[in-house]
């Protein structure tokens, strides 16, 4: 997404005194300013749509915010926040946490050069392996590490004949311990590690897709409503907070758009896989074998191609917006 440099939201954010606008589920106050402070900064037009939701405009970018609700519509894709949207007689507040990690990546990621260079190395994760068998379906005979494996096939034939070298840390029906995926990326000289899955749940009219970004210090995860104490420390992972959600949104969104199924937003979590990363890394859960049209719709391999080219499309926008920032640095 195109934005004009905005060089000084960091050095800002930092100086900016707490205000109380956002509240945790104990009622511990989160540091916030308000919206139309944030978009000043930004240099985005406001446009109020009632005394509880806004319109934020610029260069093509639209943010809609709504008190209460705990995540942000980016130009129609929804970003999972921290904390809810806060604010009271007509005046919403976001907090500086969920702009400086969720949405100042995505509208003026000029603020945080220099970017990483554009992934040429890609590591791909097939989720689970082994005795681990992930989700399944046994109507379908469906087993999570199958399809993400095969996914994973698909999506590094894709990415190789756009030009990229791909890793894969498994290559067979094999399992993995969590704790030593992401350090195959160092190991392997990759640039970039994207974690493949399928989902979930006991209710089986859920379905849609979803990205995860590791989640940010000082903020709860997208499961929870609260901070632990585990938030409260730096991880590896965290040193590319704003490459992470920057990607994790350009796959989220090509994804959604290619594929025409719910949008469940990208997400954050402490996800081991992503916790101990050096370098830029998403995971994606790519629909749900609990759902049983989904579930028949990931069995078919033209749907798993589709998937596939959402998501290398998804890595080629993210490699273009790293060139385009590298370009004017």
């Amino acid at each position: 997404m195109r934005q004009a440099p905005l060089w000084a939201v960091c050095a800002l954010l930092a100086s900016v005194p707490a205000l109380a606008g956002a509240h945790d589920e104990a009622g511990v106050a989160v540091a916030s300013r308000t919206v139309t402070e944030w978009a000043k900064q930004a240099g985005m037009a406001v446009h109020p749509e009632s005394p509880e939701r806004v319109r934020l405009e610029r260069e093509g970018n639209r943010v809609v915010l709504v008190r209460d609700q705990r995540e942000a519509l980016l130009n129609g894709i929804r970003v999972h926040l921290g904390w809810p949207v806060g604010g009271n007689n007509g005046v919403l507040r976001i907090s500086e946490s969920d702009w400086r990690h969720q949405l100042a990546p995505l509208l003026t990621p000029e603020a945080f050069l220099p970017a990483p260079p554009p992934a040429r190395h890609i590591l791909l994760d097939p989720g689970h392996g082994g005795h681990d068998r992930g989700a399944e379906n046994p109507d379908l005979g469906l087993l999570e590490k199958d399809f993400n494996l095969d996914l994973a096939r698909r999506l590094r034939a894709r990415l190789v004949a756009a030009g990229h070298t791909v890793s894969l840390t498994r290559e067979e029906d094999a399992f993995i311990p969590l704790a030593e995926r992401a350090p195959l990326a160092a190991a392997r000289g990759a640039d970039l590690f994207v974690s493949l899955h399928g989902n979930a749940l006991p209710d089986a009219r859920v379905r849609g897709v979803e990205t995860y970004a590791f989640t940010p210090q000082m903020q709860p995860s997208t499961g929870r409503a609260r901070l632990e104490p585990m938030d409260q420390q730096a991880w590896p992972g965290n040193r590319n907070d704003p490459w992470n959600t920057l990607l994790g949104y350009h796959v989220q969104q090509s994804l959604v758009q290619a594929l025409g199924v719910p949008d469940r937003g990208l997400k954050r979590a402490r996800f081991r896989v992503l916790r101990d990363l050096d370098v830029p890394g998403i995971l994606v859960e790519a629909g749900y074998l609990t759902h049983p049209e989904e579930a028949r719709e990931l069995a078919d391999p033209d749907r798993r191609e589709e998937i596939a080219r959402a998501i290398a499309d998804g890595i080629a926008a993210w490699n273009h917006e790293l060139e385009r920032l590298r370009a004017r640095h």
